[in-house]
């Protein structure tokens, strides 16, 4: 079986960013396959090939459009925001096992979708990963007239994320379906709670924010259990507890314990008074 990766992109600016995420990928997997699917061709040394669309829609359409386009028997689908921190070879052994794999959305669920439960959420479709069948055609194709059905509406969907679930729910009973953990699509924009190392990062670059490099080496400072917080950094989850402990018994229980003993002699008291 064939792995690859490919990127969609219409217009300068998306291909460009595509070419920086390539340029990332290419830095820690030099051999992985890379396909670029544009409006326009490009001459980045990273893409092994470019397909172009034959009718570009400047939209998120057409990501949905041509994910099926993919010339990989197992494909990773990255979106053009993503910078590679480390190799991610394990996670194409998930398809030896399942049919597609992909994390969950952050906000769970855009709004209600009809047939959908709630406990089924969305899955943030900017890193898919899957393995060529008939199946998972059917999915695309759903997806595709899902969002088309959706962008119908007079409320227009912001995403094409809620037809993807409506899509990935309604073909499960022919689906083995995986979760991937945030340590392969880390959503920095939002608070994201991580353990081990983080191999991909998926963010807009915007001035205000750290650039993605840094960010990379800083979220993987250390691998324990942590937090990243836009706008505070990392919280380490077992060096807070430690401080939160070392606090209490140091400073907090021995200022509030007199006045602890003192309210329970008072309810003593009170309850002898009571019962003479």
């Amino acid at each position: 079986m064939s792995p690859g990766v490919v990127y969609i992109a219409s217009g300068q600016k998306y291909i460009a960013e595509a070419s920086q995420s390539a340029a990332t990928l290419h830095e820690k997997m030099p051999h992985i396959p890379i396909t670029l699917i544009a409006s326009e061709n490009t001459s980045n040394q990273h893409f092994e090939q470019v397909i172009i669309m034959e009718n570009p829609q400047y939209s998120l359409l057409d990501k949905v459009q041509y994910m099926v386009k993919s010339p990989y028997d197992y494909t990773l689908f990255l979106d053009t925001d993503t910078y590679i921190c480390e190799p991610f070879y394990e996670l194409f052994e998930l398809l030896e096992k399942f049919d597609i794999a992909t994390s969950h959305e952050q906000t769970r669920i855009s709004y209600q979708v009809d047939g959908v439960p709630d406990s089924f959420p969305e899955m943030n479709t900017g890193v898919i990963l899957f393995k060529k069948s008939p199946q998972l055609e059917k999915v695309f194709q759903d997806w595709l007239n899902f969002y088309q059905r959706d962008l119908q509406k007079t409320r227009k969907p912001k995403h094409d994320q809620p037809a993807f679930r409506e899509a990935l729910y309604q073909n499960s009973e022919h689906l083995k379906i995986a979760t991937l953990p945030p340590e392969y699509n880390c959503r920095t924009e939002k608070a994201v709670f991580i353990q081990g190392t983080v191999k991909i990062i998926h963010m807009h670059p915007k001035p205000e924010r750290m650039e993605l490099g840094k960010l990379a080496k800083y979220i993987n400072i250390n691998k324990e259990i942590r937090v990243f917080i836009p706008g505070l950094g990392l919280i380490n989850t077992r060096r807070w507890q430690l401080r939160f402990y070392t606090r209490y018994f140091t400073i907090i229980l021995p200022m509030y314990f007199p006045r602890l003993l003192g309210w329970l002699s008072y309810r003593f008291k009170k309850a002898k008074l009571k019962s003479d």
